[in-house]
């Protein structure tokens, strides 16, 4: 009974401080300053300017091929192409979207852990909305995992900065190797090989010295006073809590091979696009119109259509790579992908009732109005009920 009394004044306590909320003054409020406004006025504008010229460039792509005869061969003879190519090229649309989800899964995968087909379904829908301005594929993302998953937002800002740098290690040794030798050989298996594993290696070795909190807050006590206030604050504690994904050594080595694979199905994709278009291609231009293709889908601060296939066309343009044949063979690829962003987009979101989860941010934004009527009706039927006096634990 006394352990019973206890409880029930901790609730009472806890109830009263939930419940507590300032009443509504009716004095006039102050406006808003017109700083914030005009920023994201701004943000918006510019946000519409490179969407504008994403278009202009998809145009101008469109444009190259419709005024010229050879790429409108090259065309015709895309679409005389047996139905397997089509099947393969959209198989391996399909397998770039679920190896990119996969590598989100296997980041998060120290601090949350999610199914395969949730990593799937929010990949497919954020590579959908990847292609329109206002960063909605990051937007949703977040809500995604943050009222799904329940991730706190600081920790979901630290993991996707460790799984940019986890990209950007599988990225950088075969681009660089391709430059510098200009051929796929054993050279450029080792140079691609053994500099990815060390930088995942530096990686790993840095968040492991400062993943443990003494070590943390050992260089916060070095720093000067005000840095580390910051990072003893709660913001920043729940910062470091994402470099989880970059201290655990299988989930990086887990996600580099799923970048590993996911570089060869870009590569393959572009090659099969080639063949078929009677394009010729060597390796070294496919891995590098690949990863161009697969940089400028992610980081296009505007939305990735037009700007992903201009960019990939003049890179083929750089590797010699006439702008007649490399703008119909992006576009080619980017048709099949679009196709399947769409339907698999579409699944995704269903299967992930977007619809109830932006739902569930607007019950909660209205929660605080009905809270305390509910909160001293409960209070007052506990301090007007008997007390409970039998030997089982009350509900």
């Amino acid at each position: 009974r006394e352990r019973q009394a206890r409880e029930r004044q901790h609730r009472e306590r806890r109830r009263a401080v939930t419940i507590q909320h300032p009443q509504p003054s009716f004095a006039p409020q102050a406006a808003p300053p017109a700083a914030p406004r005009a920023n994201a006025l701004r943000q918006r504008l510019i946000q519409a300017l490179g969407f504008a010229l994403g278009l202009a460039l998809l145009g101008f792509c469109l444009w190259v091929v419709a005024t010229n005869k050879p790429a409108q061969q090259k065309l015709l003879q895309l679409l005389a192409a047996p139905w397997w190519v089509f099947a393969a090229l959209a198989a391996l649309s399909c397998l770039t979207i679920l190896l990119s989800g996969l590598v989100f899964r296997a980041t998060l995968r120290p601090i949350k852990r999610i199914t395969v087909l949730d990593a799937f379904a929010i990949n497919a829908l954020c590579t959908l909305l990847g292609n329109v301005p206002f960063k909605l594929s990051l937007v949703v993302r977040t809500l995604v995992h943050r009222r799904r998953h329940h991730v706190p937002l600081p920790t979901l800002i630290s993991w996707l900065a460790g799984t940019a740098l986890i990209i950007l290690a599988s990225l950088a040794p075969p681009i660089a190797a391709t430059f510098a030798l200009r051929t796929v050989d054993w050279r450029w298996w080792t140079i691609s090989i053994l500099g990815t594993i060390t930088l995942a290696t530096l990686m790993v070795f840095t968040a492991r010295l400062l993943a443990p909190p003494a070590a943390w807050h050992a260089l916060a006590s070095r720093l000067p006073a005000p840095a580390a206030r910051l990072m003893r604050s709660a913001i920043a504690l729940r910062l470091h809590a994402g470099l989880a994904t970059l201290a655990t050594p299988s989930a990086v080595a887990e996600a580099l091979t799923y970048r590993a694979i996911d570089m060869a199905a870009q590569t393959f994709r572009f090659a099969l696009a080639a063949w078929a278009l009677g394009v010729s291609l060597s390796w070294e231009q496919a891995i590098i119109a690949g990863a161009a293709y697969f940089i400028l889908q992610g980081a296009a601060p505007s939305g990735a259509l037009g700007t992903r296939e201009a960019g990939a066309a003049a890179t083929l343009a750089a590797l010699g790579v006439p702008v007649e044949v490399g703008a119909p063979l992006v576009l080619a690829v980017t048709a099949v992908e679009t196709a399947c962003c769409l339907l698999l987009g579409i699944a995704g979101a269903a299967y992930l009732r977007i619809d109830k989860l932006m739902g569930a941010g607007t019950a909660s934004s209205t929660a605080p109005s009905t809270a305390p009527s509910a909160s001293s009706d409960a209070s007052s039927n506990a301090s007007t009920s008997p007390p409970h006096t039998s030997d089982q634990p009350a509900a």
